[in-house]
């Protein structure tokens, strides 16, 4: 199961040849607000969400993107830390139906990132729940088949999902959103290690066509999908 996740991270990096450098935000302090910061990741500068709406509270203000380190309700995949939403109420983790758009002051060829996610019986990512999508390529969508398992963090099993994008064109900004037939409030999440090419890998260094990385899970029918399905900690 592991060695599925490690194998899409390196076939990642194996379409930039410069290889890819994760900011995985354990230099930064637990808590601190980081929404619409430009954070660099080893040169190549990203810059992330600003506020986005509280998708449980329509009506209610916007949710800060915070740094989470919560070894219960928020486990990373590497270190310590993950980026959430400040949302104590719901474990800091973010709701199903957020959409997260990314920018990058250079362009890039590539953009990656892992999902953290308790797995729940009514509550578990199905099938598109999750795409990764940049200007004029094909979306990558989350898919079901196996995913790295975090461990048990109060009562429930996490996993870690990679989605990734090498386009075929620079692109300046890419979006992490719920698919079309995802519930907007059926499962939570945390993003972890956002990767991006070396310094220097640039469209002419490219040796292959678009390359669109999902981690599958368990296979089964979005027809099993329970549409009453709640926050997957209560």
């Amino acid at each position: 199961v592991v060695a599925n996740y490690e194998a899409l991270i390196a076939k990642f990096d194996a379409a930039l040849p410069g290889g890819s450098n994760a900011l995985d935000f354990e230099t930064l302090a637990a808590g601190i607000d980081v929404s619409g910061q430009t954070l660099s990741a080893s040169g190549i500068d990203v810059t992330l969400p600003g506020p986005v709406a509280d998708v449980l509270d329509p009506g209610g203000a916007s949710l800060s993107l915070v740094v989470v380190e919560d070894a219960v309700d928020n486990p990373a995949v590497s270190g310590t830390k993950s980026l959430g939403v400040n949302d104590p109420n719901n474990f800091n983790a973010i709701t199903a139906g957020s959409v997260f758009d990314f920018s990058f002051p250079a362009p890039v060829v590539g953009f990656g990132l892992t999902i953290i996610t308790p797995e729940e019986p009514s509550a578990a990512l199905l099938d598109a729940d999750l795409t990764l999508s940049v200007p004029g390529e094909p979306t990558a969508n989350l898919s079901l088949d196996s995913g790295q398992s975090l461990g048990n963090f109060g009562g429930r099993e996490y996993y870690a999902y990679f989605l990734g994008v090498v386009g075929g064109a620079l692109f300046s900004t890419a979006r992490l959103e719920a698919g079309a037939g995802a519930p907007t409030s059926g499962f939570f999440f945390n993003v972890d290690d956002v990767v991006v090419p070396e310094p220097g890998v640039g469209l002419g260094t490219l040796t292959g066509s678009l390359l669109l990385l999902a981690l599958r899970r368990h296979r089964r029918s979005t027809r099993d999908r329970d549409p009453k399905r709640t926050h997957p900690c209560c």
